[in-house]
Order: C-alpha cells, then sequence, then structure tokens
C-alpha cells in the first residue's frame, strides 16, 4: 500500500526526478512554493523595492531580499524596512527606521501602509519574471500521470498563491493554500498541512463514491 503523503520542503528539486520518485510511494504530496516550485526572488524583490521607494525608503538588494522571504508577507516587510536583521522581526504595526539615505527624516513607519502597497503591485506584477525550476513540470506531470494528489502550501498571501497556481500549473495542482490568517496560520504551525491533507483526502473520498454508485 502507498504511503499517504510526502511534504517538500524549500529545498529544490534538482537531479534525476525519475530516480528520486522511483524511491518514494506516496498518494499526496505537498509543496512549498517559493523557491521550491518557482523562482520567485525577482518579482518579490521588485515589489519590495516599488513599496520601499513609494513610502521614501531606500531600496534593497536581491540578495537582501532573499533573506527577508520565507515567513509571509508582512515579515518580509517588516524586515525591509527595519534597518538591520531582527530590528523588525516583531508583529507590530509600526516600526522605527534610522537609515541616512532614506531620502526624508523617517522616524517611524506605517508598516500596514508600506504592505498594502506592496500586496497591490505584487498583485499586478506577480508573474512578470518569475518561472518554474528546471524540471518541476515534467516532475509534476509525472505525479499525475501516476496518479497523485498535488498541493501546495504557501506562506505568500492567499490570492496570489492561488493565482499563481493556477496560471504556472493550471491542473497539475489539486489544492493551493496560501496565508489565511486568522483563519489558518501560516507555517510553521501545521494548520496549512492539515487543510490541504483535509482537502485532498475529502476530494478523494468523494470521486471514490462517486466511481462506486
Amino acid at each position: 500500500m502507498a504511503r499517504q503523503a510526502m511534504i517538500c520542503p524549500n529545498e529544490g528539486l534538482a537531479g534525476n526526478e525519475n530516480d528520486k520518485m522511483a524511491a518514494y510511494d506516496y498518494d499526496i504530496y505537498l509543496f512549498d512554493l517559493d523557491g521550491t516550485l518557482l523562482n520567485t526572488l525577482d518579482d518579490l524583490a521588485f515589489a519590495t523595492n516599488h513599496a520601499l521607494r513609494t513610502h521614501g525608503l531606500p531600496e534593497r538588494t536581491t540578495d537582501e531580499v532573499r533573506m527577508f522571504v520565507g515567513n509571509g508577507v508582512r515579515k518580509l516587510i517588516e524586515r525591509a524596512v527595519g534597518t538591520h536583521w531582527g530590528h523588525a522581526c516583531g508583529d507590530v504595526k509600526h516600526v522605527g527606521v534610522d537609515v541616512e539615505d532614506a531620502g526624508e527624516n523617517i522616524n517611524e513607519v506605517d508598516i500596514e501602509s508600506v504592505l498594502t502597497t506592496f500586496r497591490e503591485y505584487y498583485a499586478a506584477h506577480s508573474m512578470d519574471l518569475t518561472r518554474p525550476y528546471d524540471g518541476i513540470m515534467e516532475t509534476l506531470q509525472e505525479l499525475k500521470r501516476r496518479g497523485k494528489r498535488i498541493a501546495v502550501v504557501s506562506n505568500k498571501f492567499y490570492d496570489a498563491t492561488k493565482s499563481i497556481c493556477q496560471h504556472y500549473f493550471a491542473d497539475l495542482v489539486d489544492v493551493a493554500i496560501g496565508e489565511r490568517e486568522p483563519e489558518i496560520r501560516k507555517k510553521p504551525a501545521p494548520d496549512m498541512v492539515l487543510e490541504a491533507l483535509r482537502m485532498l483526502m475529502g476530494s478523494a473520498a468523494g470521486e471514490r463514491g462517486q466511481s462506486n454508485s
């Protein structure tokens, strides 16, 4: 009997995918999105710098943005606004900024405003430069050919996760879940994974019911 599920974290999927899949036999596969299935870094960096620039803040390098991602867009923006790593990592509304090159004498930044600007820009530009990593499409196609169920579980905000998965993967991904707090807490809380499993297993049960009727 096949094992129930495999969770594929943010590690990429390089190498011989057929050999890797031969070592596993799961019914369900859960993938992270950013940095695993898709290279989203450039679009995230452009959106981050658009938001910072709009609010008179200094821009960040792509390498800096790479270090800021992974815990949802709020953390990304808090870290980008802060003057150093850890300065703006708390879940706060306002963050003090002390940067000589800010362009304005900014002592306090409204994180919500910067976050809103980021979301609006990213919603319109999330697929400008984003591309699947080499081998990803073939891997997903092979999993579907074998009858596997696939979910994407991402700390990216919900609407962006859904639209990006639909654009790049269409019917290759059965369920896509993004950040939707407070209803479903983002990773590392287990809520997203449990919700994805609930949806996938419920769908499978429904299909078995239809085939047996």
